[in-house]
């Protein structure tokens, strides 16, 4: 059974889609325009892993988290949480030994709840 709260939220978003004639967007830490999927029976968001970096509180919409499918950075699913502050303690450890291999030009801070968001990879040193 949904959570009434849950209904009220995605009842309103699909509200202010339907009046506005677009979807609902949010906004990632770096700045960049995040379309919130209201599909299903949360809100969901698609953004880079780098422009989660510092978030210290899992994003919500209405009462409700926010499923988050955490991307690498070419856009590939990596990781979906309900619980980023979760995410940052536990399996973030085995991704950043992953992702730090794969993608070695881009940032992979030891602790990332600390660290600050990113939009690009390193900067190139020659």
């Amino acid at each position: 059974m949904l959570d009434p709260q849950r209904l009220a939220a995605r009842a309103a978003a699909e509200r202010m889609a339907e009046t506005v004639g677009y979807r609902v967007r949010g906004e990632s830490r770096v700045g960049l325009k995040v379309p919130v999927d209201y599909g299903e029976d949360v809100p969901e968001i698609s953004v880079r892993l780098q422009e989660m970096f510092g978030a210290l509180e899992h994003l919500r919409i209405g009462g409700c988290d926010v499923k988050v499918t955490l991307l690498s950075p070419t856009g590939r699913p990596i990781q979906i949480t309900r619980d980023l502050p979760g995410f940052w303690a536990g399996s973030y450890a085995d991704v950043h030994k992953d992702m730090r291999v794969r993608y070695h030009k881009h940032p992979w801070p030891e602790d990332p709840s600390e660290a600050a968001p990113a939009l690009r990879a390193k900067p190139w040193k020659g």
